[in-house]
């Protein structure tokens, strides 16, 4: 309560001042009444404080936008006290937000934490816990198990991948740090095809390295042997600025995903089975060349979210699994790992469907096929891609 008193101090001193002073000009008077405005929104916040969090905040968990409790709570009132963080009138302590996102980007920046991305991780918790003397035990990194991009066998050991040590960089930029835009509202078209419930969805991005979880190399994908370059560059999953990687513009949709049958062997011929699994096998005459996963759209739903985005991999885990992809009994994947995970999605669909946490496994999805001309406007069509098979 020591602060509140000195922060009432100040309100009172400037108040004196506001009134006394006949010489001070409007612009300034109206910026003194904002800083009197978030002064008084800092006392509101400390006042809701819990009068016997006085010991040094000890942190063991991983908090993102969308999680709860009382390490959240904790986190928000640090943040306050150290001035990153106004919580507004009439807002409870306990949900990570986007206000508490930006506030631990504010954090980290500070105290020279990198990337600055607002993710409360064991970096993060390491460097507060040294800054505050406290010997607790951090942990370890949530495991990675995103179910690995799933580029198909057929890229990693047909010996023509162009691409695959386009690693990411040692070091990336710390961005400035930024909110997910808005998903969009719209009437979604109904869709011809079967729908698929309550499937884990993992997250995988362009040039994501194989291992840590990830099956693959994902600076190829099972239909371009130089996805990466043709993309554009590193797809960062956790610098970002809105749906696109910080530092360029994609050159394709960073609204993609896979989902694990791909229409080609290994050897790089058609699989015999796609005229008759595949359900859009008749729509035309497909050459030996051209792939009908490649660039399909799909609908995603979660919590009556809905975004869309491309078919871009084939993933994860498995390659020829069409009784789930394309089966009308809503069947289960047939892979077990990453708890039972039946797509990847990119960075961009993740922040579209409002996933919780960067990279995990822990989001569940509904999804189906759609024609594109069921596809509503929206940033997914931004960028649309159109290429084919490159296999050089």
């Amino acid at each position: 309560m020591k602060k509140t008193i000195k922060l009432l101090s100040v309100l009172v001193v400037t108040g004196i001042f506001l009134m006394t002073s006949s010489s001070v000009a409007a612009t300034t008077i109206g910026e003194l009444l904002s800083q009197l405005a978030a002064l008084q929104a800092q006392i509101n916040a400390l006042q809701n404080r819990d009068p016997v969090s006085t010991a040094p905040y000890i942190f063991k968990q991983n908090l993102t936008v969308g999680s709860t409790g009382p390490e959240v709570s904790s986190l928000q009132q640090m943040l306050v006290a150290q001035g990153h963080l106004i919580m507004p009138a009439g807002v409870a302590f306990g949900y990570f937000g986007f206000l508490t996102k930006t506030a631990v980007a504010k954090w980290q920046s500070a105290n020279g934490v990198s990337p600055s991305v607002g993710y409360w991780g064991p970096i993060s918790r390491t460097k507060q816990a040294t800054l505050n003397k406290v010997n607790v035990s951090i942990g370890s990194a949530p495991n990675r198990s995103s179910g690995g991009g799933g580029s198909s066998s057929r890229s990693s050991s047909s010996g023509n991948g162009g691409s695959s040590a386009s690693n990411p960089p040692a070091a990336t930029p710390t961005p400035t740090p930024l909110s997910p835009p808005s998903t969009p509202t719209f009437s979604p078209q109904p869709s011809q095809y079967p729908l698929h419930t309550n499937i884990t969805a993992a997250v995988f991005w362009v040039g994501e390295p194989q291992g840590n979880g990830s099956s693959e190399d994902n600076a190829l994908s099972a239909w371009d042997d130089d996805w990466q370059v043709h993309y554009g560059g590193y797809d960062d999953y956790q610098n970002r600025n809105g749906y696109y990687p910080t530092g360029f513009t994609p050159k394709e949709n960073p609204f993609y995903l896979d989902l694990p049958y791909n229409d080609f062997n290994d050897n790089g011929n058609p699989k015999s089975n796609r005229l008759t699994v595949v359900p859009w096998a008749n729509e035309k005459n497909w050459s030996s060349e051209e792939s009908m996963m490649k660039n399909r759209w799909v609908k995603i739903t979660r919590n009556d979210i809905i975004c869309y985005g491309q078919i871009e991999d084939a993933g994860p885990y498995q390659y020829d699994d069409y009784n789930y992809v394309f089966g009308t009994n809503d069947a289960r994947p047939k892979s077990t790992i990453s708890n039972n995970a039946g797509m990847d999605v990119s960075p961009a669909l993740r922040d579209c469907l409002h996933f919780v946490g960067l990279n995990n496994v822990d989001n569940k999805v509904d999804w189906q096929f759609v024609n594109f001309s069921d596809v509503p406007s929206g940033p997914w069509k931004e960028i649309v891609t159109t290429s084919q098979i490159n296999w050089p």
